[in-house]
């Protein structure tokens, strides 16, 4: 017989609290910040993650292109980079 294991189920990917880092970018406008970091086979999930943000597809970052982001491999990592460059008009 087979003996099943029962818990909670857990959360999709990496918690990440968009929140906190569009806080500390807004706090130090127009400076690049690395934001998150991964292997570089993960370089196409960074891209999507800097389309969001600059798009304002995440809540925390509108309104729509008030943050800049982009991707980079440095060191074999893909990484992550935006920055709060305010309200364009």
């Amino acid at each position: 017989m087979t003996t099943l294991k029962f818990g909670p189920l857990p959360r999709r990917g990496i918690d990440i609290d968009w929140s906190e880092i569009a806080d500390q970018l807004r706090a130090r406008p127009g400076e690049w910040a690395i934001v998150r970091s991964a292997d570089k086979s993960k370089r196409s999930t960074m891209a999507s993650n800097a389309s969001n943000i600059q798009r304002g597809a995440l809540a925390q970052f509108r309104p729509p292109r008030s943050f800049q982001a982009a991707t980079r491999i440095v060191d074999g990592q893909a990484c992550l980079y935006a920055r709060y460059v305010g309200e364009q008009s």
